[in-house]
C-alpha cells in the first residue's frame, strides 16, 4: 500500500498508560490496572496503523518520559498544560513551525478503525479545508486541517456530547469546506471494548490475565516518570 508521505502527515494525541487516569469508564469491570492495560493495546494498535499508513507521524503525549514513550522511535511533542483544545492547539502550533504538511489528528480510542477512514481523510484533504469523523458520542475520532485552523480547539464543551456540533459551527462560521467521514464510535465502555473485538480489533497479546489485576500492565502510577 503507499504510503501518503508527501500528501499529509499524521498526529497521535496520547496518554501515558497509567493505571487509574486512562480509560476510567472501563471500570470498574475491569480493575484500574486492567483498564490501563487495555488502553495501552489501544494505542500500541494505533501506532502500529499510524506507521504502516504514514511515513510521516508525530506522537504528542502527555509524559514524555514515561516508559512506553521511550521505547517508540516516532518523535514526541509535549502536549502540556490546559484543556484538550488548549493542547490541541499547542501541539499544532509546534508543527506549524516545521515545515508544515496537511495534518490529520488521532487519538487512542479507536483502534477498531479502518485503514480506508484514514486514507480517505487523506485525499480529501487535497481538494478541502478540514475533514471531520464523527463519533456516536458526539465527538469525532478524525480531525484533519489542511493549514492551521486554531478556530477548530476554542470554546468546545470538551467531554460533552457537543463536540462535533460545536466544531461544524466553527467551520461554518469560517466559510471553510469541509468533508464529513461516516459514524464511527469511540471505545469507553466494556461494551465498546466487546463491540470492538468483535468488529475484528484485537489486542497485541489477547490472552489477558484478569485474574491478577496486578499481571496486566508494565505500566503503573509508580513508574511515571515526572
Amino acid at each position: 500500500m503507499t504510503k501518503h508521505a508527501t500528501i499529509c502527515q499524521l498526529l497521535v494525541m496520547a496518554k501515558a498508560p497509567v493505571a487509574g487516569r486512562v480509560k476510567t469508564r472501563l471500570m470498574p469491570t475491569y480493575g484500574a490496572t486492567q483498564a490501563a492495560w487495555w488502553y495501552e493495546q489501544m494505542l500500541s494498535s494505533v501506532l502500529r496503523q499510524a506507521q504502516r499508513l504514514f511515513d510521516q507521524v508525530w506522537l504528542a503525549v502527555d509524559h514524555i518520559h514515561h516508559p512506553f514513550f521511550q521505547n517508540t522511535t516516532l518523535p514526541l511533542l509535549p502536549q502540556g498544560d490546559g484543556d484538550l483544545g488548549e493542547r490541541l492547539q499547542r501541539v499544532i502550533s509546534t508543527l506549524a513551525r516545521h515545515n508544515w504538511l496537511p495534518t490529520i489528528v488521532i487519538g487512542a480510542d479507536s483502534p477498531h478503525m479502518q485503514d480506508a477512514r484514514l486514507l480517505t481523510t487523506a485525499m480529501a484533504l487535497q481538494e478541502v479545508d478540514v475533514v471531520i469523523g464523527p463519533v456516536e458520542d458526539g465527538g469525532y475520532n478524525v480531525i484533519a486541517m489542511r493549514q492551521p485552523q486554531p478556530c477548530l480547539f476554542e470554546a468546545i464543551d470538551w467531554g460533552s456530547g457537543h463536540v462535533q456540533e460545536q466544531t461544524m459551527q466553527r467551520i461554518d462560521q469560517q466559510a471553510l469546506r469541509c468533508h464529513v467521514l461516516p459514524m464511527d464510535y469511540d471505545v469507553d465502555t466494556a461494551d465498546d471494548l466487546a463491540r470492538a473485538r468483535t468488529d475484528g480489533w484485537l489486542p497485541q497479546r489477547p490472552d489477558i490475565r484478569v485474574a491478577n489485576d496486578q499481571d496486566c500492565s508494565s505500566y503503573s502510577e509508580e513508574s511515571r516518570s515526572p
